[in-house]
Formats: structure tokens, C-alpha cells, sequence
């Protein structure tokens, strides 16, 4: 969540490349896989938050911002 409010805040539409986002938490904890959390990738990873949001791009590029706030 950290990692995506972080990556997103520089981009004008608050979203991130999971390849950005990969790179990122690679960087943070270099031993950081997917599967150590009982994923088989980090898309499948993502879609598990419901704070999160992944978007499937025109040309097939997978981005993820945060999840509209809803009002109570």
C-alpha cells in the first residue's frame, strides 16, 4: 500500500507500472517474492488488497493505484 501511494504520487493519472512496482519492493527487500506470501505472481498479489486497484492498460501493461476512498 505504502509502495503504491509513494510510486503513484509522481504520476498525473496515481497510477503505477507493476513492473515499477516489482522493481520498487525489490529494491526495499531484496529477497521479496510473491509466492513467500502464497502468490503465484504479483498481480495475483495485488488483486487480494482491497485498498488496491489493478488496471489492465490498452497494450496489455498491468498498473495499480489506490482503491477510491469510500464515504461512510
Amino acid at each position: 500500500m505504502e509502495a503504491v501511494a509513494l510510486l503513484a504520487s509522481s504520476s498525473p493519472d496515481g497510477r503505477v507500472t507493476l513492473n515499477s512496482l516489482e522493481q520498487y519492493l525489490k529494491r526495499a527487500d531484496p529477497a521479496f517474492n510473491p509466492t513467500v506470501y502464497g502468490h503465484s505472481g504479483l498481480l495475483n498479489m495485488v488483486k487480494t488488497y482491497d485498498l488496491l486497484t489493478p488496471h489492465l492498460e490498452e497494450g496489455g501493461q498491468w498498473t495499480v493505484s489506490l482503491a477510491p476512498k469510500t464515504e461512510p
